[in-house]
């Protein structure tokens, strides 16, 4: 099925909005996403992200060069559920380098397949980023996905580890050799408001 971009757009925009004009998240899970069950049902595997988080991270200055310059990055991201727990959102505001980034992330669950996929928001570009699509197995959620750096083809990787009801780590990481090697360009340790 093709996705409806503009009619994808106006949602996301409208569902931003709507974080923005401060609707309370629901109640907070405890829940940490374990092994998949039999049935199949990741559907909760993003409840334990609901809610305010202030983030600590660092970035590489530029990803598929070799350099390992890492910046320094704060900020704080919101989680909001949406669809009944089906999907949620979140908006980032981050600092580095005398720069303020604000952008987020759309996660919506194919109960079909038992998978998530997220689509990066990035609030100056104004364009949903491609698509990463994976699930929650032993704790540890993996999504990949392809996309463009610089106008080469490139493998993405985001893991989500380390999880707890207070805190989590989020990984992005390029591959340009198809998955043999990945260069780490992101790291954000979230601890809850």
């Amino acid at each position: 099925m093709t996705v409806n971009r503009r009619g994808f757009l106006q949602r996301s925009a409208a569902i931003a909005v709507a974080i923005s004009q401060g609707i309370q998240a629901p109640t907070i899970s405890s829940e940490v996403p374990a092994e998949a069950d039999s049935s199949g049902n990741g559907r909760r595997d993003f409840d334990f992200f609901i809610g305010r988080w202030r983030v600590s991270a660092k970035r590489l200055q530029r990803h598929l060069i070799g350099e390992q310059t890492w910046e320094p990055v704060s900020g704080e991201t919101r989680v909001l559920s949406i669809l009944d727990g089906a999907g949620n959102l979140d908006q980032d505001q981050f600092r580095w380098a005398g720069q303020v980034y604000v952008g987020g992330m759309l996660r919506l669950y194919d109960a079909r397949r038992d998978m998530w996929t997220t689509y990066g928001l990035d609030r100056d570009q104004g364009v949903v980023q491609a698509p990463q699509t994976g699930r929650f197995m032993g704790g540890r959620g993996e999504f990949f996905g392809d996309d463009q750096e610089d106008g080469h083809p490139i493998r993405v990787r985001h893991l989500y580890f380390n999880l707890s009801p207070r805190s989590c780590r989020w990984e992005q990481a390029f591959s340009v050799d198809g998955e043999k090697s990945w260069v780490t360009n992101w790291i954000i340790d979230f601890r809850r408001v």
